[in-house]
């Protein structure tokens, strides 16, 4: 099998050698084909070229959820939360809890009361926000339950990671 095409006329990377490009395609080729990337995950177009028209609503309705962390990641999430009427209910060393009454503004059919833990990935210093249960109390908690442990056994695995046990 032989495969013959033109060379790109345009081929950007990140630091770690995906395609990515803040403001066009990051690969295009003569005939105008391209791909539009976003530290190698493959968007729309108009993700990329018009930012600014991302909205929450547009963000909260989107279903492939690595486009949905692009379009985050774009927008902030600070602005998002902000837009939500988001409020600080807690903050620790595991990150920040907020709370909104203002998701069903977005979204028919979801709670009146909804909760988001803000975490800073420490491998690359992203910041993501992970929606958690209405009845979270902390951050700790909030963060313990997206790794599928909750109350006395959030306390346990904790000291097991801390003694090295895990």
């Amino acid at each position: 099998l032989v495969l013959l095409s033109p060379l790109p006329v345009k081929l950007t990377r990140d630091d770690q050698g995906r395609l990515h490009s803040e403001v066009g395609p990051a690969l295009l080729y003569p005939d105008g084909w391209g791909i539009w990337s976003w530290h190698g995950v493959t968007v729309p177009r108009e993700i990329i070229e018009k930012p600014l028209d991302i909205t929450p609503d547009k963000v909260l309705q989107e279903n492939n959820q690595e486009i949905r962390s692009v379009m985050l990641e774009i927008y902030g999430w600070a602005n998002l939360l902000k837009d939500l009427g988001a409020i600080s209910i807690h903050k620790d060393k595991y990150g920040e809890l907020f709370e909104t009454t203002r998701l069903s503004l977005y979204l028919s059919g979801e709670d009146t009361v909804a909760r988001f833990v803000k975490v800073k990935d420490p491998s690359t210093d992203r910041e993501y926000a992970l929606r958690v249960p209405p009845n979270i109390p902390t951050a700790h908690d909030a963060v313990a339950w997206t790794f599928g442990f909750e109350g006395k056994e959030a306390k346990i695995a904790e000291a097991r990671f801390l003694r090295g046990h895990f």
